[in-house]
């Protein structure tokens, strides 16, 4: 029963909020609730604004998470990933390192420089090889 105020407000709440993360779906009835008995949007529509709400909030993330650019953080490396170890940062930001040599770092807290964010992640250097010829991954 979303009314196009009613989405219209959403997204100024997001405006307001800057979420970083926004997790959205469609509403889902259930058999048996209350809301099941409701009249439900057009799946085009609940599908279009779900879509709509992520766009609309993945630019806010992003405006948000460039803010760490520059910032030397505590990671906690996870895995390794072909050239690069890929981890989260201390605001649960996602993190990608450039490997240099053959040391393993899974499981381990290293600092990181946050040297460029694209597309979700930071691109990262150890923070003591940083002053080396450090590379964007």
């Amino acid at each position: 029963t979303e009314t196009e105020s009613d989405f219209a407000q959403t997204l100024a709440v997001c405006n307001e909020a800057r979420f970083e993360k926004v997790h959205g779906f469609p509403f889902s009835p259930r058999p048996g609730t209350r809301a099941a008995l409701l009249p439900q949007l057009a799946s085009g529509t609940a599908q279009e604004r779900n879509r709509e709400l992520l766009e609309h909030c993945g630019h806010i993330a992003d405006a948000q998470w460039s803010r760490f650019v520059g910032a030397t953080v505590q990671v906690l490396v996870e895995e390794r990933v072909g050239s690069e170890w890929r981890g989260h940062g201390e605001a649960f930001q996602e993190v990608r390192i450039a490997a240099n040599g053959d040391a393993d770092l899974s499981g381990t807290i290293v600092p990181a420089t946050l040297l460029d964010y694209s597309d979700g992640a930071f691109s990262a250097a150890l923070a003591q090889t940083l002053s080396s010829s450090a590379s964007l991954v």
